[in-house]
């Protein structure tokens, strides 16, 4: 029985400089972006954040997809260093405090699940471009199913260029909302794939301060 391998079905020939080189011939890359909290603004924020972004996305002429990463933070590392300052701490009201605190975020974390979302603009060059190519989710649209198609260096630093205009048109956009957009780069792209395969691995939780 032949050997099966998580690679065999990733759809990613090669990436490169933080450019992913697809099976079937087309180069794509992703874009981290944060995020706003709109019920934070008031009721004209909120309108001209969404008039605003409206507004963006009818500027675009050619397609984006946004993929939307959630996953439970494992608050247990926190709790571990919350335990280790009260231990370390010689003043009992400042130790009773970060008791108490410790208490709070455990109980509430076991009851509430807290979540880690990050947000991502996928934008490529396809060959094909006028034969339609959305929707299928994320993975899908990275080029599962497709048929490989060969290409020449110059063809594809043609593409490269292409690529980087689109990137310049979205990361503007956005940044115009007052949101920050970064480019994804080749190690980050191979974790953000590795958890997509692996979606039970734990993620450790992120720095926090009290």
């Amino acid at each position: 029985m032949a050997e099966v391998r998580a690679q065999d079905f990733v759809p990613i020939k090669n990436i490169k400089d933080g450019i992913m080189y697809m099976d079937d011939g087309r180069i794509k890359v992703a874009l981290v972006c944060s995020s706003l909290n709109l019920s934070l603004k008031s009721a004209e924020e909120q309108a001209a954040v969404i008039g605003q972004f409206s507004g963006f996305l009818n500027t675009l002429d050619f397609p984006v997809q946004i993929h939307v990463e959630s996953r439970r933070v494992d608050m247990r590392p926190y709790l571990l260093s919350l335990e280790k300052r009260q231990n370390e701490v010689k003043d009992e009201l400042m130790t009773n405090q970060i008791r108490e605190y410790r208490q709070f975020i455990k109980t509430f974390s076991e009851k509430t699940n807290i979540m880690n979302k990050r947000f991502f603009i996928v934008i490529d060059f396809d060959h094909g471009e006028g034969s339609g190519n959305s929707g299928g989710g994320f993975l899908s649209n990275f080029g599962i199913g497709s048929k490989e198609v060969q290409l020449g260096d110059k063809q594809v630093e043609e593409w490269r260029t292409q690529l980087e205009q689109r990137i310049s048109v979205v990361a503007g956009g956005l940044s115009g909302l007052g949101l920050q957009v970064n480019l994804l780069g080749t190690e980050e792209l191979i974790e953000l794939f590795y958890k997509i395969y692996n979606p039970n691995m734990e993620i450790k939780s992120a720095e926090m301060t009290s």
